[in-house]
């Protein structure tokens, strides 16, 4: 069950470009957001399909999103 990969990867895209962050911006360049964090999602896929034994792609996805959260915690810390 689940969405299609095409679809996750199109919400990651979605999501992404909505961030609103002059300095994360600025940080990035012209490069699109929401790409530059779907091809996060692909590498850390293709990394843990790797393993062994790897997770169920709905735990996957729910470990990258914890991920990005503490990612996002960590810059607006760091960045006051």
């Amino acid at each position: 069950g689940g969405l299609p990969d095409a679809a996750v990867r199109a919400e990651i895209r979605r999501l992404g470009d909505r961030i609103d962050d002059p300095a994360w911006k600025k940080r990035v360049g012209e490069t699109r957001v929401g790409e530059m964090i779907a091809g996060w999602w692909e590498d850390y896929a293709r990394e843990l399909a790797e393993r062994e034994a790897p997770p169920a792609r709905r735990e996957a996805l729910r470990q990258f999103v914890t991920l990005c959260q503490g990612a996002a915690f960590v810059a607006r810390g760091r960045d006051r």
